[in-house]
């Protein structure tokens, strides 16, 4: 449940090879069973990894990796009141 959460800061990296998204949700821990990495076939993200990062701004890291050879567009729709965040990530053609 993410209802508390103030902010979700959200960065699209390029940077060469390497394409993600990283979500950080400032003062959240991963909860029990949550996986730190998956592995995803035939969408357009390869692996989604969670962490945590301790510190003075303690929060949970959410990041997508998707394919290299591809351009994305991202699109973040908050849900108010409920807690949940909507990611649509598109393939630029």
């Amino acid at each position: 449940d993410l209802s508390d959460i103030k902010e979700l800061v959200l960065s699209f990296f390029m940077d060469g090879k390497n394409r993600r998204i990283v979500c950080d949700f400032p003062g959240v821990r991963p909860g029990a069973g949550i996986s730190r990495r998956t592995e995803l076939e035939g969408g357009l993200v390869k692996v989604v990894r969670t962490g945590f990062h301790g510190g003075d701004a303690p929060k949970m890291r959410v990041v997508f990796e998707l394919h290299p050879e591809s351009m994305y567009e991202l699109q973040h729709i908050p849900a108010k009141n409920s807690g949940r965040h909507v990611l649509i990530i598109n393939k630029v053609e």
